[in-house]
């Protein structure tokens, strides 16, 4: 899953590379302008390189769902046969998302819709969305990738049928972004409103046989 993150930056780094050779060309004719120019260009790579970032993860042992992204966990509902946990990523974040549990994708669905803030509530039903069905072994598990209005383009690359493993890189949304999580309504939560969490590092919850 590399691919995830080179392929997504390699244009933009080639021409932010060339823009930075054209600056220090210039900078021989016009000192001031080329170093201007050759400085924004090492800034834009740098900002590139820092967001696609992916940091090594430590998978934990155990059947515990994971989250699939860094961010700020903003919202928690429980309800009887469905429990919903949104995570909000800012531009600091990790944007990496990865695979919360062990299962087969049995559906991915791509939902055309507005841009609103990704921190906002109605962010997960009316903006743009990717909706990524797991089957598993203890029932169905939906994570939720969601544009925000700085971040539109979602980034995906799974397919229908396939096996995946939890803490695997499955994609990325650029810039600051929401992702969403349905899980059983029976899981043993183990964060709440308000925590941190780390991509394929920090346990969601814990299902058991009985949530199926």
């Amino acid at each position: 899953m590399e691919g995830v993150l080179t392929g997504e930056i390699q244009t933009p780094l080639i021409l932010c590379a060339a823009f930075l050779i054209f600056g220090l060309i210039l900078s021989r004719r016009h000192r001031k302008t080329g170093r201007a120019a050759a400085g924004l260009s090492c800034a834009l790579i740098l900002f590139l390189l820092f967001f696609v970032r992916n940091p090594e993860r430590i998978i934990p042992d155990g059947g515990h769902i994971l989250a699939p992204a860094d961010g700020r966990i903003t919202a928690v509902q429980q309800a009887d046969s469905l429990t919903r946990v949104a995570i909000f990523l800012s531009l600091l974040d990790v944007h990496v998302n990865r695979i919360p549990c062990d299962g087969r994708i049995v559906s991915i669905r791509h939902v055309p819709g507005q841009f609103r803030p990704a921190f906002s509530d109605r962010a997960g039903s009316e903006n743009e969305r990717m909706r990524i069905v797991i089957e598993t072994a203890f029932g169905e598990v939906t994570v939720t990738q969601v544009a925000g209005m700085i971040a539109r383009r979602i980034v995906c690359r799974l397919e229908e049928g396939q096996e995946v493993r939890r803490g695997d890189v499955f994609g990325m949304i650029k810039l600051g972004s929401r992702v969403e999580l349905e899980l059983p309504g029976s899981v043993q939560l183990m964060i709440k409103e308000g925590d941190r969490v780390k991509a394929g590092e920090t346990r969601i919850g814990l299902m058991t046989h009985g949530n199926r």
